[in-house]
């Protein structure tokens, strides 16, 4: 499993929203965990730490007292239409099993810790997600979310009122409150991974009536990589390794660590960012040059002046000209 954990900060919008509708405080949630608010609400197409978020949505659902929080935000921003979730197209095949193998692959574009599998062994075979953080830092509302979206998964070919034969929780050693429609499943806590029980009819099923075979059109989005999570930062202004690792709860020796082990830095990411976000704002805008230094964390222009030159060989304006 990868050591750093990140997510599309466009999956962390229903969460604000379902909370900022239930009166949470999330401007004090996001700056509790670490987790970028602005560039949330102002760049979904970034990426954060996937950590950050599950922290946000846990003291989010105590905060507002929601022991269902998951659940219902997967029900209040269901598959859009044309089954997509997020940026994400579900990619429907000719049968459940096929489905949920394309989604098993697609879903690492939105976030690098969806371990996601079918499991067969014993004479059954689960729908199974690996805990990402380990059991001791699970997140029961984030397994909530999980399990309700799969099941809208599955019943692009089961059909609306579909329930599975049982269900594995992962997150919690005893029983915790769970949605009143789930009460008639058999139920095991404590589990090694989340599971949905899935039989072999379930698995053979074609899509429902209406829906076609979805073919990918356009191009999946890039995976989530840590460049990507150091640009989130620079867009909200909150630039640094110490809040990376808190983002990707990790310490920031292990960061540092792992970076070293790539061949990199902090410092080496932020710079390859910075000029790259450089290079598209002289091209593609006409914002001036000190404009450009203070949205990319400058505090003086010189500082950023020099540091292009010493990237492209020349001055910016020079680079624009």
């Amino acid at each position: 499993m990868q050591t750093f954990h990140m997510v599309r900060a466009s999956q962390a919008r229903p969460f604000l929203q379902h909370l900022e509708k239930a009166g949470a405080d999330i401007e004090q949630l996001a700056l509790d965990t670490g987790l970028p608010f602005s560039a949330v609400r102002e760049h979904p197409e970034g990426v954060i730490g996937e950590y950050a978020l599950w922290q946000f949505i846990e003291r989010g659902a105590a905060q507002t007292g929601n022991s269902l929080l998951g659940y219902e935000c997967a029900q209040a921003y269901p598959l859009a239409p044309g089954h997509q979730l997020g940026d994400l197209p579900i990619r429907l095949g000719s049968s459940l099993e096929k489905t949920l193998e394309n989604f098993s692959a697609d879903v690492l574009h939105l976030s690098t810790a969806s371990y996601y599998s079918l499991d067969r062994r014993s004479g059954e075979c689960w729908l199974r997600r690996a805990q990402a953080f380990g059991i001791e830092r699970a997140s029961w509302q984030v397994e909530l979310y999980t399990v309700a979206t799969l099941l809208q998964v599955i019943r692009l070919h089961a059909g609306n009122n579909w329930l599975p034969p049982a269900l594995r929780f992962s997150s919690a050693a005893s029983a915790l409150p769970v949605p009143p429609l789930w009460n008639t499943i058999p139920m095991e806590w404590g589990a090694v991974a989340t599971g949905i029980l899935l039989s072999d009819e379930a698995l053979s099923l074609p899509p429902q009536p209406g829906l076609t075979l979805h073919t990918r059109t356009a191009r999946a989005p890039a995976k989530p990589g840590f460049n990507q999570l150091v640009a989130t930062q620079v867009n909200a202004a909150r630039i640094g390794a110490g809040p990376a690792a808190t983002q990707l709860g990790i310490s920031l020796s292990t960061l540092q660590r792992h970076l070293k082990a790539s061949g990199t830095t902090y410092q080496d990411c932020l710079e390859q960012v910075r000029y790259g976000m450089a290079c598209e704002l002289l091209q593609n805008t006409a914002m001036s040059v000190a404009g450009i230094a203070d949205t990319l964390g400058y505090t003086h222009i010189g500082n950023f002046t020099r540091a292009f030159t010493r990237w492209a060989g020349r001055p910016p304006s020079h680079y624009r000209d």
